[in-house]
């Protein structure tokens, strides 16, 4: 969410698409039931079915790899991507942040950065009863607001900034306070585009990228005037000129244009991935998988129902682990993508239909 002040933010999905795979195309005979669960009677609809899957990777705003250009999962364009992750506390992303997307059209062509709601703090104040308007959201000694204002300019802190000045001109004040449509950041909290709502008013440090990649991310509508950031300067804020680059302080009843921008990361999880199931796992640096440990894989899918395998057809009754209750599977692991060579040493040992590790092998999914 964004701010624990504010009520809420909805959550955004994560994507998430393996890629291509050395498995047959068609049919999935490695499905595999979990080696933890070594125990009799247990309903497939208990068993976890995995498959090791890779797919067509996604696009930047399906949850794959970004570059700067690319139309990102906000329906905005990307245009800074971080050599290693990033922190924007309050976002979807919070602590793996990896993009920033400015949304594809301004939310304000001249807005003041706040209002004079009696809510903000004056230099070196503990006591906000004044205006938001020539005082400060933040509240400290004159060297604490210092050096939080000089955090507040960085890469990561939009989000952070924006909903401190929520805090102080909204919500605080409940009724009192005002609307988010009265103020720059206040746009930037309430704005929504393409099922996404963790968008903010970016710090000045997320403005100089956005002006510096302005042409390689081909944003649309920027207009080469001057755009409010988040970054406050006590009775002033930054600001950013799109005409030049040039960054500098103005007033904060000043009317100027705003841009909202979000972070994002990797979507890998929480879709359906190429086996007509749900991907529920993902590992960058890969694991060993495959019947016999021989391949390289990243992510696991869970099957797309609870279904055993019989003569008859499909069914979702409770199946035993295997056909023999007193087998003894040798060489069975329970590491992370040892489940095929399991599920294959199993029905080795008993290939009898209609159990937990038969049904599995046999498994075939409605997108295969």
């Amino acid at each position: 969410m964004k701010s624990s002040l504010a009520s809420v933010r909805r959550a955004s999905e994560h994507k998430a698409y393996p890629s291509d795979s050395k498995k047959h195309p068609r049919r999935f005979s490695q499905w595999l039931i979990a080696a933890a669960l070594l125990v009799v009677g247990i309903p497939v609809a208990q068993v976890a079915s995995e498959k090791v899957v890779r797919a067509t990777a996604p696009t930047c705003a399906e949850g794959g790899t970004c570059v700067v250009g690319d139309i990102g999962p906000g329906g905005g364009k990307v245009f800074y991507v971080a050599e290693t992750p990033f922190i924007s506390t309050g976002s979807d992303c919070d602590t793996s942040c990896l993009y920033l997307e400015a949304a594809p059209s301004d939310q304000s062509t001249g807005i003041n950065w706040a209002t004079t709601v009696p809510f903000c703090y004056s230099s070196g104040g503990a006591t906000s009863t004044n205006s938001c308007q020539t005082n400060s959201i933040y509240e400290g000694s004159t060297t604490l607001q210092a050096s939080t204002r000089l955090a507040a300019q960085n890469i990561g802190m939009g989000m952070t900034n924006t909903n401190q000045a929520y805090a102080r001109v909204s919500s605080v004040g409940g009724s009192g306070g005002s609307a988010t449509s009265a103020y720059a950041a206040g746009l930037a909290w309430a704005y929504t585009n393409n099922g996404k709502s963790d968008w903010y008013l970016p710090s000045i440090g997320e403005l100089a990228q956005m002006w510096d990649n302005r042409v390689g991310a081909a944003m649309a509508g920027i207009v080469g005037t001057h755009y409010w950031s988040s970054s406050e300067v006590g009775g002033w804020a930054w600001r950013l000129t799109f005409n030049g680059g040039v960054g500098g302080t103005s007033y904060k009843n000043l009317g100027l244009r705003v841009r909202a921008i979000r972070a994002f990361t990797h979507g890998w999880v929480d879709v359906r991935g190429p086996g007509g199931g749900t991907v529920y796992y993902y590992n960058a640096a890969g694991f060993a998988c495959g019947v016999n440990l021989d391949q390289e894989c990243h992510f696991l899918e869970f099957a797309d129902a609870s279904r055993s395998w019989d003569t008859t057809g499909w069914n979702s009754a409770a199946r035993f682990w295997s056909a023999t209750t007193n087998l003894n599977v040798a060489g069975t692991s329970s590491a992370l993508g040892a489940g095929a060579k399991n599920t294959a040493l199993i029905v080795a040992g008993n290939s009898t239909l209609g159990y937990a590790a038969t049904d599995t092998n046999n498994f075939v999914s409605n997108a295969g």
